[in-house]
């Protein structure tokens, strides 16, 4: 019903159940609106549900995909393409977010080995965040140079406005089984909670489970970056909040994300298409101005 028109409920309703293409209300409604819709959801779903992987393997609260860097290597790979193959497929975009992610990962991890051990909670966050600004930096300089910053800047800031119903077909699979991989993953993320000798002497293979947790949140996260650019802060969010209510059990813990992602994007969503109609607020940018706070609450509860 929201957006720069208002479209009463009857016509919604109207036209789920007797479509008509012919009809504006109905084309704005049918292939506009519910392709952004289903987007958002499944989107909220999974940047909700890799956070919350991160924050579990890394046991630190303030993991997410976005500030770790993993969303900008991602989008740096599909800067890439974009100068490089302009006529890549959408599957080829989506392998390429699955590389650029896998790469700030392989990175991430090259610093910690670096540190020899010494890798403490800040400065895993500190050195995600140098990671991502680098790259970030890369994905503008790629636009400046091949005439591409509106296309690298509608990724790097993130939004559903151009997403139809056959980038959110292809990606359905990815998500939802991601989705389903985190939820049968996690009894072992729960087990994270306990110290390593806990968890080792109980029979957990600590590699293997944090190991299967960084596929999960990549496959997550490069399809999510391939759908709607880079979001951050959603990670953060979500699970925080998911553990506040319900305690530390992934069991719990992922499918309450699930619900919760969808939930806050949605409304985010409805921000920023509501907020200064008829111009349209970009969705990365509403909820940096949501979670960017919340950040520095979680910093100043850390101490």
């Amino acid at each position: 019903m929201l957006g720069s028109k208002f479209i009463s409920f009857h016509t919604v309703l109207t036209s789920i159940t007797k479509p008509d293409l012919t009809h504006l209300d109905h084309q704005i409604i049918l292939e506009v609106r519910a392709p952004r819709i289903v987007a958002t959801l499944l989107v909220g779903a999974a940047l909700a549900v890799s956070g919350a992987i991160m924050q579990g393997i890394t046991a630190n609260p303030l993991a997410d995909s976005g500030i770790l860097g993993i969303n900008a290597g991602a989008a740096l790979v599909l800067a890439l393409c974009l100068a490089f193959f302009p006529a890549i497929s959408y599957g080829g975009l989506l392998a390429a977010c699955f590389v650029g992610a896998g790469m700030s990962v392989f990175v991430l991890q090259a610093i910690t080995r670096y540190a020899r051990g010494s890798f403490s909670g800040i400065n895993i966050i500190l050195a995600g965040m140098s990671i991502s600004i680098f790259m970030v930096t890369l994905s503008q300089i790629i636009g400046v140079v091949f005439y591409l910053s509106q296309d690298i800047t509608y990724w790097l800031v993130g939004g559903v406005a151009n997403v139809g119903w056959e980038q959110v077909w292809f990606i359905i699979p990815w998500i939802l089984g991601g989705l389903v991989c985190a939820i049968l993953l996690s009894p072992a993320l729960t087990i994270l909670n306990l110290d390593d000798q806990s968890a080792t002497s109980v029979g957990a293979s600590l590699p293997v489970i944090r190991t299967a947790g960084i596929i999960v949140t990549l496959i997550l996260t490069g399809a999510a970056v391939s759908l709607i650019g880079s979001i951050g802060f959603v990670g953060i969010l979500v699970p925080h909040f998911t553990r506040y209510l319900i305690g530390t059990d992934y069991r719990k813990i992922i499918p309450l994300s699930i619900i919760g992602g969808a939930l806050f994007l949605i409304i985010a969503d409805i921000i920023s298409r509501t907020i200064f109609p008829p111009t349209e607020i970009a969705l990365g940018a509403i909820v940096s101005l949501l979670g960017v706070p919340f950040f520095f609450y979680i910093i100043k509860k850390m101490r």
